[in-house]
């Protein structure tokens, strides 16, 4: 897989761990965020795992957690640390950019649980706001 499918597929589990995606739905989406990509592979790594459904519409369903999307990415072959790199390094861009928005919003704040609610509150994604916490000095 080339290191654009790569990045496809991370921003297709990001998508994934809100709500389920049809195969339609997700080519669209891979298509507008990723258009010099060949994003084939990742459709056919997703359909594979059954982390998209091949019907036009979405049934609501749990969102695939980051250890259930570790396990079936590694059953199908790919690394576990190929898997953690790519998965982790855009958790740390993640909790890079929501540590801005805590500077501008919540100046010297020190309460863990105040600024999980802040983040919370702003949408940011629970994994991302728990890991922010965890790094506060």
């Amino acid at each position: 897989m080339t290191d654009a499918a790569r990045l496809a597929l991370i921003d297709a589990a990001k998508l994934l761990g809100r709500r389920e995606y049809s195969e339609v739905e997700m080519l669209g989406l891979l298509a507008s965020r990723h258009p010099d990509t060949s994003y084939e592979p990742v459709i056919q790594l997703l359909r594979e795992t059954g982390m998209i459904s091949s019907g036009q519409g979405t049934t609501p369903r749990r969102a695939i957690g980051y250890e259930e999307l570790k396990a079936r990415l590694r059953k199908r072959g790919i690394d576990a640390s190929s898997i953690d790199l790519l998965l982790e390094s855009d958790l740390a861009a993640a909790v890079e950019q929501t540590k801005e928005l805590i500077r501008l919003n919540l100046p010297g704040e020190k309460d863990p649980e105040k600024v999980f609610r802040f983040l919370s509150f702003r949408g940011v994604d629970e994994v991302v706001a728990k890991a922010l916490v965890e790094r506060m000095d």
